[in-house]
């Protein structure tokens, strides 16, 4: 059976794409913006400016509204406290420029995921891609950094670990946030290696024909040993093998 064609887009649709930074978030931001998206003014990795907006508002969420036990990441406070108005502020002012423009639309920048709680209760029409790449294939990125930076991750030579805190923080902030209505879970992986099933839901879910063009399989390294037992759960739950 041929699958149905999708209808033209939806004039309203506004999506965001939910990762960590180093996930090669870049291919579906550019697929986006190839297939008619306006993704913004971004820099050469489809990352929306003004970041610093973002970046107080993810330090703001991991400072005052995060508590640390351990290896686990507890946003309870973040889902069940009023969003405060730096949240409300800071959104408007960072996605001022995507309620100027009509048609499809939509933003990159990876430090979003950060602020998820407060997003998804501010925004809850949006159409959220979750990206997720395994934990196999870390790399690190300025989150880790901020993050360290910020206190939240401990300073330290091993880059590695930081990477693999950064990635878990940052899957227990999507577990434990309610999905909103719009959502798709795309494994980066997929995208890859099974490319045409994966085009194929990315199209039913925004509603229109995408011009993607996938990373080279090349940039998988599954290959790789777990080194961290906090990641073996988490990626079961996002359907890797461990």
């Amino acid at each position: 059976m041929d699958k149905p064609k999708p209808q033209p887009a939806n004039p309203e649709l506004f999506t965001t794409v939910i990762a960590r930074g180093g996930s090669a978030t870049r291919a579906i931001a550019g697929s986006l913006s190839r297939s008619g998206v306006d993704m913004g003014k971004t820099n050469i990795f489809g990352d929306k400016p003004p970041y610093q907006v973002i970046y107080d508002l993810a330090r703001l969420m991991c400072t005052e509204y995060m508590r640390v036990d351990g290896t686990d990441f507890d946003f309870s406070r973040a889902l069940e406290a009023p969003v405060p108005d730096a949240a409300r502020h800071g959104l408007e002012e960072y996605l001022a420029d995507r309620f100027e423009v009509s048609g499809p639309r939509g933003w990159k920048l990876p430090e979003t995921i950060l602020i998820l709680p407060w997003l998804v209760r501010l925004y809850p029409d949006l159409w959220y891609i979750y990206w997720t790449r395994s934990a196999r294939d870390l790399r690190n990125h300025k989150s880790d950094m901020l993050l360290m930076e910020w206190g939240i991750l401990p300073q330290s030579s091993d880059l590695h670990e930081i990477a693999a805190l950064s990635w878990k923080l940052q899957y227990d902030i999507v577990a434990q946030t309610p999905k909103p209505k719009r959502w798709l879970h795309i494994r980066m992986e997929d995208y890859a290696l099974d490319h045409e099933h994966t085009r194929d839901r990315l199209e039913a879910f925004l509603g229109m024909p995408l011009n993607m063009t996938p990373p080279q399989p090349e940039v998988i390294k599954n290959s790789t040993p777990l080194k961290f037992e906090f990641t073996h759960e988490p990626m079961r739950q996002l359907g890797y093998e461990v």
